[in-house]
């Protein structure tokens, strides 16, 4: 199931980790085997999380972002860690 990466999807994940300063087994998975929903699961997380948006609280990002995870299946602690960081910021 090992496939090597090619340059593209490699660049794309240095980025992605540059940008983040991390990135997750579950996000090499995605770029070996569905690049292209990589891209636009990233873009979404980029846009409804990462930038910077005055018109959304962080409270109802951290809980979009909690949604996301758990339907792509992210590791249990990853979602904890959010659920921690959505309950500092109001939520219940």
């Amino acid at each position: 199931m090992k496939k090597r990466l090619d340059e593209a999807r490699q660049a794309y994940l240095q980025k992605m980790e540059a940008e983040r300063g991390y990135i997750l087994d579950f996000h090499k998975i995605l770029a070996e085997e569905d690049f292209e929903f990589l891209k636009s699961y990233n873009a979404l997380l980029k846009t409804a999380y990462l930038k910077p948006d005055s018109s959304t609280q962080s409270k109802t990002k951290e809980l979009i972002l909690i949604a996301i995870l758990v339907a792509v299946r992210s590791p249990t602690d990853y979602i904890k860690t959010h659920m921690q960081v959505a309950k500092h910021l109001g939520a219940t």
